[in-house]
């Protein structure tokens, strides 16, 4: 799913579009006229859907190599519908770094972006621009390739406007009858966490935007495996429970919008246990998290999901033990509040006979892993679970068993949750997960979710713990 790409005299190469179920389809793309400078190389595009459906959500992912140092640059996709602009997206490249560190000459990138697609999007072909800008604007690299939209699905069920109000209940009967009639793949329940609870309060849960989260994190090199070495299921409970009970940890977030935080402290939390063949089993704090670093889940609210695993590596992550979440959980018969804002950063632990700076753990490396189905199980079966960003829809919150499929409901953001396996159940693969919303949710606090579905192969990261500390 690569292809090289030269000077910008090159006009036409060939990438691969990928599908979510693993197939992929040969698209031609050419080089943008203006671009004279490239500073891409083995770029690689997939497409999730293949085609652009009216009514649900697409996801597109770039990946490369810088050839040339860049200064200052700026990101920029467009996308245009019959010749009228469509979606555009415009960021400083060099901010998805290490802060005041522009990307040196080497680094791999992946830029996903995944966005609804309004159910009046017209069928057709549609022009997709990639480029990235210098500080005066001009191309230093652009590529422009064609995909093709259709009408909306008649497995994707749209709500009324009423149902989909940030005033609107979770749980609307309209969209529980829906599900009645269209999940097949899985069951739905009013859950006991989101009951009586507005669309508004569900959405302040997650990481709000009508886009999925793009990480930037350096793209670890992909791994060589033989298909036939990964088995049909795994789980990293049955593989290392033994030794690392914790894995079954299921953490409630209770009322702030922590999801990020919890899950990157549980993944590394198991890593380092499996690392140390069950000789450190400690927990770390997502309280250490969410009151003290800054760019993470600030005050409760959900900001950049890779954030936790940047802040495990550069300044180390306490143990639960020196920090307990003070958060309280809360579903049936504890009623959730409003969101709540944490204590300060204490810079200290709360038991008095422990020294905060000796109970830092801290990450050797964090990246993301190649978005392909098989380097996302050798991940897991080589060092753990891994965390995953997916895009979140309010039919999900309505969770109960089965294998979920999106079928109905609103766009709420993006959700991070921490995923320990996968497996294949009536014939369709799924990948195992637990978000961190208490065991009374979906199946036992976990749940299972078809590949590819809701970008959750898309954004998939990890660390690794640096077993000496300094």
């Amino acid at each position: 799913m690569r292809c090289a790409m030269g000077r910008a005299d090159r006009a036409v190469a060939v990438v691969l579009i990928g599908m979510a179920c693993g197939m992929a389809v040969q698209v031609p793309f050419e080089t943008c006229a203006q671009a004279t400078s490239l500073v891409v190389s083995d770029l690689q595009i997939d497409l999730s859907p293949p085609a652009i459906v009216a009514g649900t959500s697409a996801t597109i992912v770039v990946t490369g190599k810088f050839l040339q140092q860049v200064h200052d640059t700026t990101l920029q996709i467009d996308v245009t519908a019959s010749g009228a602009p469509f979606f555009s997206m415009t960021r400083p490249l060099c901010w998805a770094f290490e802060p005041g560190a522009c990307p040196a000459v080497g680094t791999q990138f992946s830029v996903t972006k995944s966005f609804s697609v309004e159910a009046d999007f017209p069928a057709g072909a549609h022009v997709v621009t990639f480029s990235i800008l210098d500080t005066h604007a001009s191309a230093i690299a652009c590529v422009r390739f064609t995909i093709n939209s259709s009408r909306r699905s008649p497995a994707v069920v749209l709500l009324s406007s009423a149902a989909t109000h940030a005033d609107a209940p979770v749980f609307s009967d309209e969209m529980m009858s829906a599900l009645q009639k269209h999940a097949h793949s899985w069951r739905s329940k009013t859950n006991s966490k989101f009951a009586g609870k507005p669309l508004g309060y569900a959405r302040s849960l997650c990481y709000q935007s009508r886009e999925q989260f793009t990480s930037t994190m350096e793209v670890r090199p992909a791994r060589s495996i033989g298909k036939q070495n990964i088995p049909a299921r795994f789980e990293s409970l049955e593989m290392w429970g033994s030794i690392c009970p914790g894995i079954a940890t299921i953490r409630d977030q209770g009322a702030c919008a922590s999801s990020s935080a919890i899950a990157s402290v549980e993944s590394v939390s198991d890593r380092i246990c499996i690392a140390s063949k069950g000789g450190r089993s400690t927990r770390l704090s997502a309280q250490d998290v969410v009151a003290c670093c800054d760019y993470c889940s600030s005050q409760c609210k959900e900001n950049q999901p890779d954030g936790p695993l940047y802040y495990f590596v550069r300044d180390g992550i306490v143990s639960e033990t020196c920090l307990p979440y003070t958060v309280p959980p809360c579903q049936h018969p504890h009623p959730c509040p409003d969101i709540v804002k944490p204590d300060t950063c204490p810079h200290s632990c709360s038991n008095s006979s422990m020294a905060w700076g000796s109970s830092k753990v801290f990450g050797d490396k964090n990246y993301k892993v190649p978005a392909a189905t098989d380097q996302i199980q050798m991940e897991i079966m080589t060092e753990g679970p891994v965390i995953a960003s997916m895009l979140l829809y309010t039919d999900f919150l309505s969770y109960s068993s089965g294998v979920y499929r999106h079928v109905t409901g609103d766009l709420l953001g993006t959700l991070t949750v921490k995923i320990t396996g996968w497996g294949v159940a009536g014939g369709l693969p799924y990948w195992s997960g637990q978000p961190s919303w208490g065991p009374g949710w979906g199946d036992n606090g976990k749940f299972k979710i078809l590949f590819g579905d809701c970008g959750i192969e898309s954004n998939v990261l990890a660390a690794t713990p640096r077993m000496q500390n300094p």
